[in-house]
């Protein structure tokens, strides 16, 4: 694919929107770390930490992630065959929401010992979960179709919602932690209403109970549930341990470098909401030149994420101590890790499409699955050895192995020319 090529395509017309959108939308809860960190003690800080990382866990479980098995199915089926599909997904997130219910009921004083999130906001954390799933599928429904505009607005609002309520209860209300959690709940709850009415006016969604629609969700979507675990284990086992270590306080100042550090992944995460249905159309031809234009594109793309990596070290110290002022200044220590974490984390998903494209998604758990055994000693030995530091370090070397493993049984499953093509092109 040649440049002009490229810059002409839908491709990179959708990957510019999905980046604008995600910037504008990341920059707003980015406006809230210099008011948070100066509102919010490092203690409240890591509170809200914590809270996020619930949050993150239960919402692929209750959703059973089966958002990812209706963005496949989109290509297989249409019309109201696709509604009924979306219906059944909604029909999983009930029933799977209810077993969350039972385990925040019986295991809430557990959960809340290792967390320091009190026990009665368990239950707003799992609203909030049930909340984001249903935008998650709206989501990805627009995304297939190629909606990048809507998906871009929608997610902005939303964050627009969070930060103005946040604001007026952290700020005004002087209602610390639980402010941030309450303004969370309500933009992704007007969020979900939202969701739930759009895909009924424009007929998304059609609620049918279809047994093989079920069967066919779930067949796409267990696999997935050990690799999504996995990953949210690997995510956030630094401050789970550091909470349990070294005291709430300095997960509160990680934290601070992790959300600055994560830019990258904002990034990455755009560019591969456009990247995946364009990859999916163009491996569904099966023609050899276009897989090399993809290998040399995935090449490149590699490249100019290490750059990305280099350049952080000489920003974002001096970035963090404009931000996150005095009291969060010790952030500055754990970036470059967590930015080449994330940048290993960005080639991963690269990879991982051709997994998704074979309906290979066993594959990835069993990935995830090994990572996620070895994160646990890796950043304990790492805390121990380095300090609070170590937890970064930990992150970049697993995210690293994760991307290496999936990149080799990607390309098992999914042969590609990684290497070949430059032996015809020497020949």
């Amino acid at each position: 694919m040649g440049f002009k090529n490229f810059t002409n395509s839908k491709l990179f017309k959708s990957t510019g929107i999905y980046t604008v959108s995600s910037v504008i939308n990341a920059a707003i809860p980015f406006m809230l770390i210099p008011i948070l960190t100066r509102e919010l003690s490092t203690a409240d800080y890591g509170v809200v930490s914590m809270a996020a990382i619930l949050i993150n866990i239960i919402t692929p479980i209750i959703g059973m992630s089966a958002h990812g098995a209706v963005q496949r199915k989109f290509f297989d089926i249409e019309g109201n065959d696709f509604a009924r599909y979306v219906g059944n997904s909604i029909f999983l997130l009930l029933g799977s929401a209810v077993l969350v219910l039972g385990l925040f009921f019986f295991f809430n004083s557990i959960i809340s010992g290792v967390t320091e999130v009190p026990g009665k906001w368990l239950y707003a954390i799992l609203l909030i979960g049930i909340s984001q799933f249903l935008s998650l599928l709206l989501l990805a429904i627009w995304q297939v179709k190629g909606k990048a505009f809507k998906y871009g607005i929608f997610q902005i609002s939303q964050s627009l919602i969070n930060f103005g309520i946040t604001i007026f209860l952290v700020v005004l209300m002087k209602s610390g932690w639980e402010g941030r959690i309450v303004g969370q709940l309500v933009a992704v709850v007007i969020g979900a209403f939202f969701c739930i009415l759009y895909m009924k006016k424009k007929s998304y969604v059609i609620f049918e109970f279809d047994r093989e629609y079920i069967q066919d969700i779930l067949k796409f979507s267990l696999p997935l549930i050990p690799h999504t675990l996995g990953a949210l284990i690997i995510a956030f086992t630094d401050r789970i341990l550091i909470t349990n270590m070294y005291g709430i306080k300095e997960t509160g100042t990680y934290t601070v470098a992790y959300q600055i550090g994560s830019v990258i992944g904002i990034l990455t995460m755009s560019f591969n909401k456009a990247y995946i249905p364009w990859l999916f159309s163009t491996l569904k031809k099966d023609i050899y030149t276009d897989k090399v234009k993809i290998v040399k594109f995935t090449y490149l793309y590699f490249v100019v994420l290490i750059l990305v990596v280099i350049l952080s070290i000489y920003i974002l110290p001096w970035f963090i101590g404009i931000v996150a002022g005095e009291d969060f200044g010790g952030a500055s220590a754990y970036t470059f890790w967590i930015v080449l974490g994330y940048a290993f984390n960005g080639m991963y998903l690269m990879v991982t499409g051709f997994l998704f494209y074979v309906k290979r998604t066993g594959v990835l758990s069993k990935i995830t699955f090994l990572t996620a055994v070895l994160n646990f000693p890796v950043c304990y030995f790492m805390l121990k050895e380095y300090g609070t530091v170590g937890a970064a370090i930990s992150m970049s070397i697993i995210f690293g192995v994760s991307f290496i493993l999936t990149w080799i049984f990607s390309a098992r499953v999914y042969p590609m020319p990684w290497f070949t093509f430059m032996k015809k092109e020497l020949s």
